[in-house]
């Protein structure tokens, strides 16, 4: 799916663990759930294109994103309509 989207593994990793290891560091073990997340979804899997992100870090960062069409929801609330406006200021 992502190949056919023009979506690829960088060489230098895809050749090697080590390589990917050395760039990338081990998972965050910080009680989150994470894993890679492409900073620039039009880009491949590349040192300066990815970070170990969670969910919700990775919901925001959808090109389809829209927090106005976000839940409405109770104050104090932290869903990611919420959390996207108080990163964005």
């Amino acid at each position: 799916a992502y190949g056919a989207a023009g979506i690829a593994v960088c060489d230098r990793w895809r050749g090697s663990f080590e390589n990917f290891l050395a760039d990338m560091g081990p998972k965050p073990d910080d009680g989150q759930k994470r894993s890679i997340d492409r900073i620039d979804s039009a880009r491949g899997y590349e040192p300066d294109n990815c970070r170990w992100a969670t969910v919700s870090e990775q919901n925001r960062n959808r090109p389809n994103f829209n927090p106005n069409k976000a839940k409405k929801c109770l104050p104090g609330c932290t869903c990611r309509k919420h959390t996207w406006r108080k990163n964005a200021q």
